[in-house]
């Protein structure tokens, strides 16, 4: 006999639908979080007539409504963060947004709240004998933007870099990011 397939149940199908329309999560995100493969995932929200996204549209990352945690989020990136980009051609942004901690509890509360990628680098450890470093990275422009619009009412020493980024995605990649205008 097969395994009930995810759309079998309504509990799980209704949690599907909900991280991947509310949360805006992508299909292997909401594959990982409930336990099942990216076509089953594809398939639930087909049975329920749910409409997907683009590939380059999915979000990656999940920005809390919580102000407090927004606010120690852009503290954590204003000490020990970094952000880059540069446009490559007219319509290409690249990007990168980091945050950097030896503190495996703070870099764990990123990961659990916001998403995104993390991983540690030992290569320190084993040559100088510090601790190891998390490295917690994003690199989409959609995912950096809705984050640092967010951040942006909290962010003082990087403030100017976020509204130069969000003004180059807008500008060039005609993505919109609230607030519409990020004045310095």
């Amino acid at each position: 006999a097969r395994a009930r397939a995810l759309y079998d149940s309504t509990d799980r199908t209704d949690a599907a639908v909900r991280l991947y329309t509310e949360e805006g999560f992508s299909m292997a995100t909401v594959a990982r979080r409930l336990g099942t493969s990216h076509s089953t995932v594809q398939r639930a929200l087909a049975h329920r007539g749910v409409a997907t996204r683009p590939h380059t549209r999915d979000v990656t990352i999940t920005v809390p409504k919580d102000t407090a945690v927004l606010a120690y989020m852009a503290g954590l990136f204003d000490g020990e963060g970094h952000l880059q980009f540069k446009q490559r051609t007219p319509r290409s942004v690249s990007c990168k947004l980091a945050g950097y901690s030896t503190t495996t509890e703070a870099m764990d509360w990123v990961r659990r709240n916001f998403g995104g990628h993390l991983r540690w680098d030992h290569a320190r450890s084993r040559q100088r004998g510090w601790k190891p470093i998390g490295i917690w990275e994003l690199y989409r422009a959609q995912d950096v933007g809705r984050l640092l619009a967010a951040m942006l009412p909290y962010l003082i020493i990087k403030r100017t870099a976020a509204v130069e980024a969000l003004r180059l995605f807008e500008r060039q990649l005609h993505l919109t990011f609230s607030p519409a205008n990020h004045p310095v």
